[in-house]
């Protein structure tokens, strides 16, 4: 073939199961590319461009993995990786104007995690109130795996009693917040798989 283009994707190849979008993973891939390019690949045939996937399901019968609004991030870096020829990492300037341009306050987290020190309160790009659930959803299931695994007994319903009013709160503002992008039965299908199992375990506990 006299050209090749070539395939990489800005969200849901992580896993069938991954809600938080894990950014380093997706733009590093895209520098693998860029390493691949810069090593001679034009000389085989003519690279056309990136075809950038995103996938929302891996089959038509699982759940939701990435959500698209929640993907913005990962696929500015990932768009400015693939439109770079850098190898390792773009330069500090670029990847803190385009933060910036997101309301990010720091740097876009790129972390495979959500860190606690990482902050999604000042976002402004279409769809940020549904990022700002997924970052708190992350967290969520970070406390619900302490509280299963660690605390016992009174202790135990103590902090499920905290979280499940956490949990509560965080289901009402799902559905505000994907309620604006997404319909309604989009909406009550990530409520009830990536939340309702949480609530009724806690309140059980209490």
């Amino acid at each position: 073939f006299p050209h090749v283009w070539l395939a990489s994707s800005f969200k849901g190849s992580g896993g069938q199961d991954i809600d938080w979008v894990p950014v380093r993973h997706h733009v590093n891939n895209h520098y693998s590319w860029n390493k691949l390019i810069i090593a001679g690949l034009p000389s085989v045939a003519k690279v056309g461009g990136f075809v950038l996937t995103g996938w929302s399901r891996y089959m038509h019968h699982t759940d939701l993995c990435e959500l698209l609004p929640a993907s913005v991030p990962s696929l500015a870096l990932c768009l400015a990786a693939a439109t770079s020829h850098e190898e390792t990492a773009l330069p500090d300037g670029r990847v803190s104007g385009i933060s910036a341009q997101l309301g990010f306050t720091g740097n876009i987290p790129v972390r495979n995690e959500p860190h606690f020190g990482d902050s999604a309160t000042e976002l402004s790009f279409p769809g940020h109130g549904v990022y700002e659930v997924i970052f708190r959803h992350a967290f969520l299931l970070a406390q619900f795996s302490q509280v299963r695994q660690i605390f016992d007994g009174a202790e135990r319903a103590r902090a499920s009693e905290i979280l499940s009013k956490k949990a509560v709160k965080l289901m009402e503002d799902a559905e505000v917040e994907l309620g604006k992008v997404f319909p309604p039965s989009v909406v009550q299908e990530w409520i009830h798989t990536k939340l309702s199992h949480v609530l009724q375990w806690l309140q059980k506990q209490t």
